[in-house]
């Protein structure tokens, strides 16, 4: 009688000791996903502080083409004046001729005023994305600031994103490292076999 081949397997296995390898990868990871997160926050700061400076420096220069032309209206007071004394003959021509000095410079340095500002409201719009309106002179809170610059280290040794990414790309290195030494343990596994078989082909004996 010819027999009917039939065959069924269970085989099971678990890992129970791979020497820390696992453990080890975990670590790693889990580190190196830190310092990823720690970098995007530095980068966020890296931003906000560009944002800052280009206010501030829009500011600054605008006050500057301000003082310039307080600075340019004095002068041709000035100026006007001693031309006034100069051709009533109280004044000399040097006098003259040395205001007429210092109001080409006053003169030069308000269209230097001028260009520095406009170059400012450019890189405003290029980090901001809009068009400067309606700033105000920031007035920074002293209460939020370190006291001693002992202190201001300690903060930004403790809190600056970009060391704290590096802190956890060190770890991530240890750890990767202590994974690389698990070929030297023996690895662990439990494993379990089972099978039935019916007939398994062939013919069967009278």
């Amino acid at each position: 009688e010819s027999l009917i081949r039939r065959e069924l397997g269970v085989s099971l296995r678990q890992n129970l000791f791979s020497g820390f390898a696992t453990s080890s990868e975990v670590d790693r990871t889990s580190y190196a996903t830190s310092a990823e997160q720690w970098r995007l926050q530095s980068l966020a700061e890296d931003i906000t502080l560009e944002v800052i400076r280009v206010y501030v420096d829009l500011i600054r220069t605008k006050e500057l083409v301000s003082l310039s032309e307080r600075n340019l209206q004095s002068h041709i007071d000035i100026q006007k004046q001693i031309k006034e004394r100069t051709d009533s003959g109280f004044s000399s021509k040097a006098d003259l001729s040395q205001i007429d000095g210092r109001l080409a410079n006053a003169q030069s340095n308000l269209i230097a005023a001028k260009n520095n500002y406009l170059d400012s409201k450019t890189k405003f719009y290029r980090v901001v994305d809009q068009a400067p309106e309606d700033l105000v002179i920031p007035v920074p809170d002293g209460t939020m600031l370190p006291k001693t610059e002992d202190q201001g280290l300690d903060v930004a040794l403790r809190s600056h994103p970009a060391i704290s990414a590096s802190s956890n790309d060190i770890l991530s290195a240890t750890a990767q490292y202590e994974s690389s030494k698990s070929v030297y343990y023996p690895e662990v596994n439990v494993e379990i076999d089972t099978n039935f078989n019916n007939n398994i082909d062939g013919v069967e004996d009278e």
